[in-house]
C-alpha cells in the first residue's frame, strides 16, 4: 500500500536539454513535487553526476534515492502505472492488477509486478482480480 507521505523526487538537469524539459514537464503534469538540480556553470558536474547515479547524461532522475534514469526510463515508469506507486513510496516489486479483455465474451485478469525502471519482472492471470494477485504472490507450478 502506498504510503501518504510523497517520496523525494531530485532530477539533475542542464539549461536547454529537452528531455529534461520532457521530464520535469511530466512531473508537473503528474503533480509530483520534485527538485531541480542545475549543473550549469558546474565543470565536474558530470563525474559528480556518475558518482550519485551511475549516468553521465541529462536528466538523471532520483525517486527516494533510487536513481531510475532518464527521461524515458520516467516516461516508462509512466506508461506502466508505476511512477505514482513509486512517487508515494510504494514496496517493489510494484504490483498492478488490471483487466484485460479478449475478443469472447469472457476476460481475465492480469496482475503484473514491476521493478524501479519499469520492467516487467514478472505475471500471473486468473478469472478474477484476488486470484490474478495470489497467483503473482505465491505461482503453484504449472501456472501462469
Amino acid at each position: 500500500m502506498p504510503s501518504d507521505q510523497a517520496a523525494a523526487i531530485t532530477v539533475y538537469v542542464l539549461a536547454g536539454c529537452p528531455h529534461c524539459t520532457r521530464a520535469l514537464s511530466l512531473l508537473g503534469r503528474r503533480g509530483l513535487a520534485h527538485n531541480v538540480v542545475c549543473g550549469d556553470g558546474e565543470p565536474d558536474f558530470r563525474s559528480r553526476l556518475q558518482t550519485l547515479t551511475g549516468g553521465r547524461t541529462v536528466p538523471q532522475i532520483v525517486i527516494d534515492g533510487r536513481p531510475i534514469g532518464g527521461a524515458a526510463q520516467l516516461a516508462r515508469l509512466d506508461r506502466r502505472g508505476v511512477l505514482d506507486a513509486l512517487a508515494f513510496g510504494e514496496a517493489l516489486p510494484v504490483i498492478r492488477v488490471r483487466r484485460r479483455r479478449l475478443r469472447r465474451p469472457a476476460s481475465r485478469w492480469v496482475a503484473e509486478a514491476f521493478d524501479a525502471t519499469g520492467v516487467r519482472v514478472a505475471g500471473a492471470a486468473g478469472p478474477d482480480a484476488d486470484t490474478a494477485r495470489a497467483r503473482l504472490m505465491d505461482p503453484a507450478p504449472g501456472t501462469s
